[in-house]
């Protein structure tokens, strides 16, 4: 099948060029490599011409997580569709040979995504959050698992991930969203009864290191985003399920290996995180209940 890359960035030519060196490497090229810039300045094409990849250029103001990665899809011939984000490493070289194979043996495989690991400078924090989300064991998720997985069952990364291009179309592709396009079109395949996949032999090199103003702006995001679309709550639970999970988990590996030090500011970011959500997901239910009334006045 003809395999389409894209690649979401702004203002990382390093990042960028990093990342179209390795997969000029991988054992399995892509057909294609489409780079949908929102950079201010042409740093960025002027990388993209070097490796001689497509570019779409957009404004800074017209990016959106869920309609840009959408034009680009659009716009790409591929049958088999791989989103990375510009910080993302391939680990090895069979990393998008690994993510792409179990979709030619399993048509109801309507996507996948990789495994990541956070680089040891990220520290001890970032390396445990990537460890919890991106086990070192593949699976498969159908719509059977969603009763007992819960929201789990839609958790997916486009920092690393493929899908059909004709069931991304069924879906109407990725929907404007202020974060987490990748779980909104998980969960729109599960429930139109296909299966979703985590590949854990795929691997990059990804994470953030723990930001104050970052995370509390991301999960502030997060929390727009459950607010605007309720539906999945009631199909797979509260966020505040899994939130919890994650705590418990952590705390418990933390002491299990005595390392005591990483509490307080694990436990700190933590509450940042909460109160993140909080924000956003009331902030955005308030509006809604005000426009509500507005309009019926």
């Amino acid at each position: 099948m003809n395999v389409s890359v894209i690649i979401p960035v702004k203002d990382a030519p390093q990042d960028l060029a990093i990342l179209l060196k390795a997969l000029s490497l991988q054992s399995l090229r892509p057909q294609e490599i489409i780079v949908i810039d929102s950079s201010y300045g042409d740093s960025c094409i002027k990388v993209s011409k070097l490796f001689n990849v497509k570019t779409l250029k957009i404004f800074p103001e017209e990016f959106n997580h869920g309609l840009t990665r959408t034009l680009a899809a659009k716009k790409a011939q591929g049958e088999i569709l791989v989103f990375f984000t510009q910080d993302a490493r391939p680990a090895h070289k069979r990393a998008l040979e690994n993510l792409l194979t179990p979709l030619f043996y399993d048509q109801r495989l309507a996507a996948v995504y990789g495994r990541q690991i956070a680089p040891s400078k990220e520290g001890i924090l970032a390396f445990w959050h990537r460890f919890y989300n991106y086990p070192s064991r593949s699976k498969i998720i159908s719509p059977d698992d969603i009763s007992s997985l819960g929201l789990r069952a839609i958790f997916f990364s486009n920092s690393f991930a493929a899908y059909r291009k004709k069931t991304l179309q069924e879906i109407g592709y990725f929907p404007k969203v202020p974060a987490l396009e990748d779980q909104w079109a998980a969960a729109k395949l599960l429930l139109k009864g296909y299966k979703i996949g985590y590949i854990a032999r795929a691997v990059v090199f990804h994470a953030h290191p723990f930001n104050l103003k970052k995370d509390f702006i991301r999960y502030y995001k997060c929390g727009l985003f459950y607010a605007q679309n309720p539906w999945l709550i009631k199909q797979f639970t509260h966020p505040h399920n899994e939130g919890w999970r994650y705590f418990k988990s952590a705390l418990k590996w933390f002491l299990k290996r005595k390392k005591y030090h990483l509490l307080p500011p694990f436990f700190w970011h933590s509450l940042l995180r909460l109160l993140a959500f909080q924000c956003g997901y009331k902030k955005s239910r308030f509006l809604n209940f005000f426009s509500f009334n507005h309009e019926k006045k």
